[in-house]
Order: structure tokens, then C-alpha cells, then sequence
């Protein structure tokens, strides 16, 4: 683990908690229930569902929704991950949901969730604290640096150094043939830092590779949760009636068609933007192809990709620029709508593969490897 990245996420942590003041919300909620089971009258029960209003819509705004899988992936290895906003909000929900049946138990557990979430508020504060001590800053990256963030599980590397060495030529791949479409440069790609644990490996990339990353993981994520769609489908005919083997071709057929339909749709979104030599547009156009099957068969397997970094400040208005200044800024505002809205999609989409691997064998089964 890298304590720069750890100071960074329990900055961001704090700092939410901060804003939006959710100790207090969350502490006047308890207060609100006990309250209204004393006295028992419906101003106070209204004055709780108030306070509980108020807190889920702080909740609602809480940036932890959208951490990338490496900050979370953090807070959960410290045992800190219950203060993030959805799991809170889950625990949250269960009790309000028995508080109709047993409210007495009900206190009992927010209250208790309360003291948890306090506790483990002020072990981050400590650690924050103690951080300022000995000099560990944040890990920052200036206005328009970004990273891309592979974090390959021990399921894929098996903690073997020849595999190891494999995924690392295998992204250091990926990295070049999207550089090359983008920016036209086939220079050494920079690694920012590789942690332990898991294989996480942090590689520069300029604003336009970002970009194509973050386009990536979105649409391979949306189709994605539709193969699964089908492959439930699937499973709910089965219960009534057999699928012939005709059957079952055409569900395997619909599924690589998505997956082989939505990689090419992307190559071509990319190398619209490609300006190096015409001579090369081929060869380059059929690396990003085999750059975007990688990216997706490493999803399928459980690596999580995620991309940091802050788009620049708007230039300020005026002339000059055209065509070529239009271009940067709409590419900036993308950047800043894939930041917030991938890491949202991340996790609905690892919550859809958990309740596949509840599924019957056939429908839990990887991407097959035809479509990618």
C-alpha cells in the first residue's frame, strides 16, 4: 500500500465528512428515534423522518460514491470502509426498514452504527494527524497529469513473477498503441509507482489517453451488464423449457456481437482523432483494436482500471484557437463527466457480477473468448 495514496484517501474521506457535516446528521437521526419512541406522538415521529431525510440527502451528495476502486480498495484494507456513503446508507436502510417491526433493536443498532462510525472517524483523524508528523503529504497530480490505474487481482497474476512480467509488457502494450493513436509520440511509457498486494500499476498518460481509457472502461461496463442481462435471460427460459442447441449458439452469437460491435465502436471514436501518417493508419488502427480487446478481457477477469487526474482550468475566453481550442475544451468537459460518472459504474457493475457468481454455472461463466 502506498501511504501517499493512503493520506490521499483519507483526506477525501475526512474532508467529506467534514462538508457535509455526517457525524452530526447521523447522531441527530439517533437522537430523533429515541425521541419519537419516547414520546411517542406523530410531531416527533415527523421531526425523525425529517432528520433522516436530511441525512440520506447528505449522503447523496457525499463524494465517496464516486472513489475509484484503489481508495476504497485502501479504506478497506485499514477496516475503515463503513464510513463510505454506500455502505453507511446501507446499514442505515436495514434499520429503518425494522424500525417498524422492533423499534427498541432498532435504536440499539443505530446507535451502535453511530459509535462505530465515530470511532473509526477519529482513528482516521489520528492517522491524518500522525501523517502531518513525519511529513507524509497527499499523493497530487497537477491540473491536466493524469494516471492510469491498473489494479490486477492475485486471481490473475497468481503471484507468479513470469506472469507478473507478462500483464506489465501486456498494459505497457496497451499504453503505447493508444499514445501512438492520440498524441502521435512512441516514447517510454512512464510508470508512476507499481504496489504490491495486488499487482496496481500507475502509468502517466497524457489527457487524450486518459480520455480513451475512461470512453473504454464505460462502454466495455454497459456491455457488459447486458451480456449478463441475457445470460439471466437465459436461465429464466431454461426453468420452463430447455434451449435447443440452435438456441443456445444464438444467445453465445448475441453476446459476442455486443462485445465485438462495442470495441469497434470505439476504435472508431478514437481513431478519429488520430493525425499521424496515413501510411501507418492501418497498422495503428489494428494495435488500438488489440488495445481494447486487452482492456476488456481484463475486466471480464476482475482487474479494475481507473483513471486519476483534474482536467485544466478553463483558458479564458477571447479569439484564436478555432477548431483546435473547441476541440480541447469539449474533450476537457468529457474528462470531467467520465471522472465522476466510471467509478459510479464500476461498482454497480462488480454488484451485478456478485449476484452472478450466485447464478447456476452456465450463467456465471466468463465472456466467451470469441467475442474479445
Amino acid at each position: 500500500m502506498n501511504v501517499y495514496r493512503l493520506r490521499r484517501a483519507i483526506d477525501n474521506l475526512l474532508d467529506d465528512y467534514a462538508q457535509l457535516d455526517l457525524l452530526k446528521r447521523l447522531q441527530r437521526v439517533a437522537n430523533a428515534l429515541q425521541q419519537s419512541m419516547a414520546v411517542g406522538n406523530a410531531q416527533q415521529a415527523q421531526a425523525f423522518q425529517d432528520e433522516l431525510a436530511g441525512f440520506y440527502d447528505a449522503l447523496e451528495s457525499s463524494a465517496s460514491w464516486a472513489f475509484p476502486p484503489s481508495a476504497t480498495a485502501i479504506l478497506r484494507a485499514i477496516q475503515v470502509d463503513e464510513l463510505l456513503a454506500a455502505n453507511l446508507s446501507g446499514q442505515i436502510e436495514e434499520i429503518v426498514a425494522a424500525n417498524n417491526i422492533v423499534p427498541a433493536a432498532a435504536l440499539k443498532q443505530l446507535q451502535d452504527v453511530f459509535k462505530n462510525i465515530r470511532e473509526a472517524h477519529t482513528t482516521l483523524s489520528r492517522m491524518r494527524e500522525d501523517f502531518d508528523t513525519v511529513g507524509i503529504t497527499p499523493l497530487q497530480l497537477d491540473p491536466g497529469e493524469y494516471e492510469i490505474g491498473i489494479l490486477i487481482p492475485a486471481t490473475v497474476t497468481e503471484n507468479n513473477l513470469k506472469v507478473i512480467d507478462a500483464q506489465v509488457h501486456k498494459w505497457w502494450n496497451v499504453a503505447r498503441a493508444l499514445d501512438e493513436a492520440l498524441t502521435g509520440e512512441v516514447d517510454a511509457v512512464r510508470v508512476r509507482t507499481i504496489e504490491s498486494g495486488s499487482v496496481d500499476l500507475y502509468i502517466c498518460a497524457a489527457p487524450a489517453v486518459a480520455w480513451s481509457v475512461l470512453k473504454t472502461v464505460e462502454k466495455i461496463l454497459d456491455v457488459y451488464k447486458k451480456v449478463l442481462e441475457i445470460r439471466k435471460l437465459k436461465r429464466e427460459l431454461q426453468v420452463h423449457e430447455a434451449l435447443s442447441k440452435k438456441e443456445e449458439a444464438e444467445v453465445i452469437e448475441a453476446e459476442t456481437k455486443l462485445v465485438q460491435k462495442a470495441l469497434i465502436q470505439l476504435r472508431g471514436q478514437i481513431m478519429k482523432r488520430y493525425r499521424g501518417s496515413k501510411a501507418d493508419r492501418e497498422e495503428v488502427a489494428n494495435n488500438v483494436l488489440a488495445s481494447l480487446k486487452t482492456i476488456a478481457a481484463a475486466i471480464e477477469l476482475g482487474v479494475q482500471i481507473e483513471v486519476n487526474g483534474t482536467p485544466e482550468e478553463e483558458p479564458d475566453s477571447g479569439d484564436g484557437g478555432g477548431k483546435k481550442k473547441q476541440a480541447g475544451a469539449t474533450m476537457r468537459s468529457e474528462i470531467r463527466e467520465l471522472l465522476a460518472n466510471v467509478p459510479l459504474q464500476t461498482a454497480e457493475f462488480e454488484l451485478v457480477k456478485d449476484d452472478v457468481l450466485h447464478l447456476p454455472e452456465e450463467v456465471s461463466k466468463p465472456i466467451p473468448d470469441s467475442a474479445v
